[in-house]
């Protein structure tokens, strides 16, 4: 991210650098009608449902149509993971592998046409999602954004497309 212009000082570093993805990239400055389309289908407050995921991807995918490079897993989890934080988790490659084992999910299969299934069921079946809201600020806080917080737990930068290992 730190070689990419932010938007009116802001640096995006943080949520990951799009100069591998300069589809995306152009799509988010010249055309993102159907981007923001496919956010726009899920819900900001509420359960969200697999037809709302659903609707996300046929828009997402539409906005790659005519690109050379199509949006992938790791673009459209982010997206959601940044709208939804409390549903949705990152899925790149350098949280992938753990987060797919510990999900115990074969992590060579998943993209985004099974992802709800492979990656957000397990997640919400799972015990510490079934947990009940704590009582302090900080802990709820956390509790609310505990699905992002995921891609922080697996995170292994050594995994990362092209890193030395």
């Amino acid at each position: 991210g730190k070689t990419e212009n932010g938007i009116d000082g802001l640096s995006w570093g943080w949520f990951g650098s799009m100069t591998g993805q300069g589809d995306f990239k152009n799509l988010v400055n010249e055309e993102p009608e159907e981007l923001s389309n496919a956010l726009d289908e899920i819900p900001i407050r509420g359960e969200v449902q697999q037809r709302d995921f659903d609707a996300f991807v046929e828009h997402f995918q539409k906005a790659f149509l005519q690109k050379n490079h199509k949006g992938g897993i790791a673009t459209a989890s982010r997206l959601l993971a940044m709208k939804r934080p409390d549903i949705f988790v990152c899925l790149s490659s350098a949280n992938k592998r753990g987060l797919c084992d510990a999900l115990g999910v074969p992590f060579s299969t998943v993209d985004i046409s099974n992802y709800w299934e492979s990656i957000i069921i397990p997640i919400q079946l799972s015990p510490w999602w079934l947990h009940e809201l704590p009582e302090g600020p900080l802990e709820r806080r956390i509790w609310y954004n505990r699905a992002a917080l995921l891609d922080y737990i697996y995170y292994d930068p050594s995994s990362k497309k092209g890193a030395k290992q």
